[in-house]
């Protein structure tokens, strides 16, 4: 995990409000900025995990369709 904590340099007076782009979790202040996602912003370092190894794990194969009675 490579990344760092940005603060959010806002005035006083901005209401636009940050979530995090994984788990959609508010953002305020700060957020975290990992190097393998740079257009996510992240509420913390285990967001950027979770998404890095739901990426890494293959996808279930879906159970076959049953057959269709009538």
């Amino acid at each position: 995990m490579t990344g760092r904590d940005v603060t959010i340099e806002l005035p006083w007076y901005e209401t636009r409000i940050l979530n995090c782009t994984f788990c959609g979790k508010m953002i305020a202040g700060h957020y975290w900025h990992d190097d393998s996602y740079p257009t996510d912003k992240f509420c913390e370092p285990p967001c950027a995990d979770v998404k890095r190894r739901l990426a890494r794990s293959p996808r279930p194969k879906s159970a076959p369709r049953r057959a269709k009675r009538g």
